[in-house]
This record gives structure tokens, sequence and C-alpha cells, in this order.
């Protein structure tokens, strides 16, 4: 609770402009400042290198076109906030992100070509630049949101040329389930076990509707009947089971067709489970045997004399 300090009313009023401007500089919002800073200046600088070139060949007057410059900045900004790029943490991102950098700066792009085109000559713009321009700031949005991955990528490939470092090689993943539970797994092994060298080579459904589909950027191979040569085929390391809600039955089959493949394997905990479990659980677990009856183990009755039964097969 905020109270204002005493005195006239211009006191107050500087008051409540301090609070407000408190308020809306949080942490996340100077984030946000930041990033659309950042984006400002990327339009500007690909605008620059456009007109630049082409003023090789044409003449054109740069300090006239500075203001229609930042303009176009001012739309690209906008169209960036109204598609929700910067309520993104791109660091937990997957590159299929991507698409909303591209939606936004296509809808950029038809605006500004739009107001290129009603404006009366001798234009500020011109057609060739507003289009070269936004296609070298979106590729600037992109990197610069994906610097992490790009210099890793970089980096390892340069150790590998030039000192023969070739990174060790990734245990070769088969996900069980193109579900929620299958989705999340393949986004946690890209994003949050990246270092730790695991590579999805796809998933396994028995849904026709997914076949041949993309999840996390991974496709659904084939069902089960085709899990042993796909297996062999990808020379998979780990087989995760990502599927809930299966009869023991069916668990068993699973199970079976994943031993003849010689790759470890694990399930993952249902995510409901896990929410009412006050303890913690791991992301991977080794297969028990409440996975192949089906149903949780049955536990003794205090009540009911087991003593006839007990020490017997």
């Amino acid at each position: 609770m905020f109270v204002a300090p005493k005195g006239g009313a211009l006191n107050q009023v500087a008051f409540q402009f301090r609070h407000i401007a408190s308020v809306w500089l949080s942490h996340r919002h100077r984030r946000i400042f930041a990033w659309m800073l950042v984006d400002a200046l990327i339009v500007f600088a690909a605008y620059s290198a456009v007109f630049l070139i082409q003023a090789l060949t044409t003449q054109h007057d740069f300090f006239r076109s500075v203001w229609a410059f930042a303009a176009a900045a001012l739309v690209m900004v906008t169209m960036l906030f109204l598609f929700g790029v910067y309520q993104r943490l791109w660091s937990h991102t997957s590159g299929h992100g991507i698409t909303v950098i591209l939606n936004a700066v296509i809808a950029a792009t038809v605006l500004i070509c739009l107001f290129v085109i009603i404006q009366p000559a001798p234009r500020s713009l011109r057609l060739s630049l507003v289009i070269l321009g936004n296609i070298l700031a979106c590729a600037g949005f992109i990197a610069i949101r994906y610097r992490s991955r790009l210099v890793s990528g970089l980096s390892w490939r340069w150790r590998a040329i030039w000192h023969h470092e070739f990174p060790q090689q990734p245990n070769r993943v088969l996900i069980i389930g193109a579900g929620e539970a299958g989705q999340t797994l393949a986004w946690r092994f890209k994003h949050r076990f990246s270092g730790h060298n695991y590579k999805i080579v796809g998933f396994i459904d028995d849904d026709p509707d997914k076949q041949n589909m993309y999840v996390e950027g991974c496709r659904v191979l084939g069902t089960r009947r085709d899990l042993i040569a796909i297996a062999e085929k990808n020379n998979v390391d780990l087989i995760v089971v990502a599927v809930h809600n299966i009869s023991g039955a069916d668990f068993r089959e699973i199970l079976s067709l994943c031993e003849h493949t010689g790759a470890m394997i694990k399930v993952v905990p249902d995510v409901l489970a896990l929410v009412k479990d006050k303890h913690s659980t791991t992301l991977l677990r080794d297969v028990q045997a409440e996975d192949l009856i089906g149903r949780t183990a049955i536990t003794r009755h205090e009540g009911i004399d087991l003593s006839s039964i007990q020490h017997r097969v």
C-alpha cells in the first residue's frame, strides 16, 4: 500500500506520476523496451545497408530518407508487438517460433508497401528497398533471438575443422507416443537437455492421422508394428514410452517389441500424477510392475489374516 506524501496538489501529482512510472518500468517492461529498441536499430541498419548498396547505381538523398527509415522501424516494432514477439521467452522457444516473426514482418511489409504506393512523388522509399530491407531485418531478428544456438553450432564446427575435435556421438532417442506427454518430452530434450547429447530420431504413434506429421520438429515415423524396423534403421539407443491411460496388455505388447531392439527402455511419468504427487519425480523412470499389469499394486489390508498364503508362490 502506497501512502502519498503530505503537501500540495503538485506534490501529490508528482508522486502519482513516479508511482505509475515505477510500475510501468518494471523488469519485464524494461526488457520489452530494450528488445523494441534493438529491433528498431536492426530495421534502421538493414534499410541503411540496402540504401547504400542501391546508391551505387542511383542517386538519392540519404538524409531525406532517414525519417522514412524511422517510420518503417516504428511500424515494424508495432507489428512485432501485436503479433506477440515480445511476449515470448526465446531462449525456451523452439524453431517453430520463427513463424511468429515471419508473420509480423510480412504484415509490416504489406503496410509499408501500401504507404509507399499511395505516397506522391518524389517518394522517400522505394518498394525494392522496403522488401530487401525487411528481409535483411527479419534475418537479424531471428539471428539475435537464436544467437546462443547459432554460436554453439558454429563453435563446434570451427573446432571440428581446425582442431579435429568432434562432438560426442549423441544418444539417439525414439519416443513412443506423439501426444502431449511426448511433445513435452521432446521439447525438454531439445532445450533443457541440449548439452547432454540426446538426439530425437522421431515418434511412434498408432494414430493414423499423425503419421508423417511433425511434433516439435520431429516426424512421426510409424506405428508400433514398425517399431523394430525403425529402431534398427535409425540405431536407436533409448526408447521412451510417453503414453498414459494404456492397458496392461498394450503396454506389454509395446515392451515386448522394445525388447527386440536392444535399446534402453524408459517410461515418462504421468504429468497429472506428478502434479498431485507431493514428492519430486525424475523425468524418466524404469519400467515398473504397475505398467505391466495396467493398474496400481494391491497392498495388504491390516484386518485380513494372510498367514495361510504367506511364503507361497
